[in-house]
């Protein structure tokens, strides 16, 4: 892999809530890693300090929030707006992809299959409404927000009052809907890097304990409840077309540098996108390492690649205009 002669001053821009006891420490390896390519480093707490405080300045931000924030496009407009390059995808592909209803229209206009979903509308009653979708989708359906990731607001259910349970809870989020549930394994595959270093990565199956379809947010970062295997006990042929799956849909979103695209398959085969991070966990028991891992890559060689994506990238606004000063990040706040 070609190796960059010039150093620069890289801020990483971390978070982890509201599950820093896990996310934090891979910042700071981050921060670690890219400190050993020879870069100046400097971590930023994105939980802990206002904008204000770190665009002044900034050459080169490589995202690491891995909280709450990082994947609506928010952090990447704000630095775009501020002329800053930075890692990742810009704020439209995120906004794209944190829309799961908007992603699965994008992904399944281009060929992809992807589950029946129906929004549900909370201005409106909720009970014909669930049993309009037990008509359409069928029982069980899956209940879960039509934005947001970390499968907060998933549920399953298995009756028309789970449905309405689950709609209910869903409220908070103000947008929900239903998605048919597919039967079947739980693949997932990555995309690493841009250009002529891009990596699609090879899917890989995912299993959680008891037998469940996925986890809630609660138990998502316990240890122990999910096992990961390389290569998927699928056919060949289904494995690769899972992997198309995943990198058409980084291209259709216009992701960069980085993604994680999470599927379903039938006993018949087919491959169903379910939806895609702009954001995936870089944590030693994550996805998107073990599919490098059995790609031949190592945690280097993602970081490398993540933080290429900074250099050389297709303007996405702020090339456009003048930026504005740095130094007068509070007018843009």
């Amino acid at each position: 892999m070609s190796t960059r002669t010039t150093n620069h001053t890289v801020s990483v821009l971390g978070s982890g809530e509201p599950h820093r006891a896990s996310a934090w420490p891979v910042v700071e390896r981050i921060a670690a890693t890219v400190a050993s390519m020879g870069h100046d480093v400097v971590t930023v707490d994105l939980d802990r300090t206002s904008p204000t405080s770190w665009i002044p300045g900034l050459e080169v931000a490589f995202i690491a929030d891995f909280g709450n924030g990082g994947d609506d496009g928010t952090l990447q407009g704000l630095l775009a707006r501020c002329g800053v390059p930075y890692s990742g995808s810009d704020g439209a592909a995120c906004a794209l992809a944190r829309d799961k209803l908007v992603a699965k229209n994008l992904v399944s206009s281009l060929g992809a299959a992807t589950p029946d979903a129906v929004e549900v509308d909370y201005t409106a009653p909720l009970a014909a409404q669930v049993d309009r979708m037990a008509e359409r989708l069928g029982l069980p359906f899956v209940v879960k927000p039509v934005l947001g990731g970390g499968s907060y607001g998933l549920h399953l259910a298995t009756t028309r009052r789970d449905a309405m349970a689950a709609f209910e809870a869903n409220r908070q989020y103000h947008r929900a809907f239903a998605e048919a549930f597919v039967r079947g394994r739980a693949l997932t595959a990555g995309v690493v890097g841009v250009g002529g270093e891009r990596v699609d990565l090879p899917a890989h199956e995912v299993r959680f304990a008891g037998g469940l379809p996925f986890l809630d947010a609660a138990r998502l970062s316990e240890p122990g409840l999910i096992e990961m295997l390389s290569p998927p006990e699928v056919d060949r042929e289904t494995a690769a077309r899972a992997g198309e799956v995943a990198a058409l849909a980084h291209d259709a979103l216009g992701c960069r540098g980085l993604s994680r695209t999470d599927m379903k398959v039938t006993d018949e085969g087919e491959v169903h996108f379910i939806e895609l991070n702009t954001m995936p966990a870089l944590s030693p028991r994550s996805d998107l390492p073990f599919g490098a891992h059995h790609a031949g890559l190592t945690f280097e060689d993602v970081v490398r690649r993540v933080l290429a994506s900074a250099f050389d990238r297709p303007p996405d606004g702020f090339a456009l205009r003048r930026p504005p000063d740095r130094s007068s990040a509070d007018a843009l706040l």
